[in-house]
C-alpha cells in the first residue's frame, strides 16, 4: 500500500483533471520527496485524516459535502488502488454503482429486462442512508472480510474522522465512502439472493428494485428485507413504492417499464433548459464535447411527452 509506485499512480488519479489548483501544484514542487513523506506515514498510520471542506448543493435535495484534503484524496486512492479487487469480489452481479463496466445505463436496461417477466415490482430506498451507515457495524464487517491488520486499521480511521450523528455517517464526497456504502448493502444483497432465493433484485447504491410473480410472496420478502435492513445493518427504508409490471418505475431519475424508459419530471425540464442553452454553448465554444451533445439531443425526443 506504502510503495513507491502505487502512491504515485494514486497521486495521478487524485489529481485528473486538478493539475491546476493550488493543492495539486504544491505537492507537485517537492514531488518525490512528498511521495516518500506520504509513503512514511501510510506505514505508521500517521496520515492527516479528517480535515474536510464542507459545502452544501442542491440536486434536487441539500446535501452537505466534504472535501478532503489533497494529501488525503491521494491516500485514499492508495489505499483503494490495493483493495478494489477484494470491494468488487463482495458485490453481486446486478449490483450497479461505482463499478467499471457497470453504471446507470445498464442497471435501467436491466430493470427494463426484468420487468418485462411480469408480476409485481418492489421500488426501495434507504432514508438519509450514507449520514445513517452505522460505524460498528461497518467495522465489524470489514474486519470480517478484510483479514490485514493494517489495512482494517486504515479503514478504522478513515470511517471515525466523520460522524453526521453520534457513530453514524459517512462524508459524501471520499472515494472511501463509495466503497464503503456499496459493500455495506452487499451483505443485504447477498441475502435476497442467496438465503431469500431472490433472482430478480437490482441495486444501485442505495435504490433497490425487485420483482415477483406472486403477491403474496413479495409481502413476504418485502418483509423479511425490511427486518435485515433494521436488524443487521441499523438502517431503514423510506416507504416504498409497489406496483404491477408495466407500470412506470422511478429509478435513477427515469420512469421505466419493459418496453421504454423516459426522464422524470424533473429531469425532463432539467434537459428542456440545457437544450434552450445549446446554441449559444455551441456558438461560444464553450460546450465542444461531441458525446454531450449527442446525448441532449437524444433526449429531446422525450423532453416533452
Amino acid at each position: 500500500m506504502y510503495s513507491y509506485e502505487n502512491i504515485e499512480l494514486a497521486f495521478h488519479k487524485a489529481s485528473k483533471g486538478k493539475k491546476s489548483k493550488k493543492e495539486v501544484m504544491d505537492f507537485m514542487l517537492g514531488f518525490n520527496k512528498n511521495l516518500e513523506h506520504l509513503a512514511d506515514q501510510i506505514k505508521n498510520h500517521k496520515v492527516p485524516i479528517g480535515n474536510y471542506t464542507y459545502f452544501r448543493i442542491k440536486d434536487p435535495k441539500e446535501r452537505n459535502i466534504c472535501a478532503a484534503s489533497f494529501v488525503e484524496r491521494v491516500y485514499h486512492h492508495a489505499l483503494m488502488n490495493i483493495c478494489h479487487t477484494g470491494f468488487e469480489a463482495a458485490q453481486i452481479e446486478h449490483s450497479y454503482a461505482t463499478r467499471p463496466q457497470k453504471g446507470s445505463h445498464r442497471a435501467i436496461a436491466q430493470c427494463m429486462k426484468f420487468s418485462g417477466q411480469g408480476g409485481y415490482w418492489v421500488k426501495l430506498d434507504v432514508k438519509s442512508f450514507f449520514d445513517t451507515i452505522h460505524h460498528d457495524t461497518l467495522h465489524h464487517l470489514l474486519e470480517q472480510y478484510f483479514l490485514d491488520y493494517n489495512i482494517v486499521k486504515s479503514f478504522s480511521q478513515i470511517i471515525d474522522s466523520y460522524q453526521a450523528s453520534p457513530q453514524r455517517g459517512l462524508p459524501i464526497g471520499n472515494l472511501t465512502s463509495q466503497y464503503f456504502a456499496n459493500f455495506y448493502l452487499s451483505f443485504l444483497d447477498r441475502y435476497a439472493i442467496n438465503i431469500l432465493g431472490h433472482n430478480r433484485y437490482i441495486r444501485y447504491m442505495d435504490d433497490i428494485v425487485f420483482w415477483e410473480h406472486d403477491k403474496i410472496k413479495m409481502a413476504e420478502v418485502l418483509e423479511k428485507i425490511k427486518k435485515y435492513l433494521e436488524n443487521q445493518l441499523k438502517q431503514v427504508f423510506k416507504p416504498e413504492v409497489v406496483n404491477k409490471c408495466g407500470a412506470n418505475i422511478p429509478f435513477l431519475g427515469f420512469l421505466i417499464t419493459p418496453w421504454d424508459n423516459i426522464p422524470n419530471k424533473r429531469n425532463r425540464k432539467k434537459y428542456a433548459k440545457k437544450l434552450m442553452l445549446l446554441p449559444t454553448l455551441h456558438e461560444s465554444e464553450q460546450l465542444k464535447n461531441y458525446w454531450i451533445l449527442k446525448q441532449f439531443y437524444e433526449f429531446r425526443a422525450n423532453i416533452y411527452n
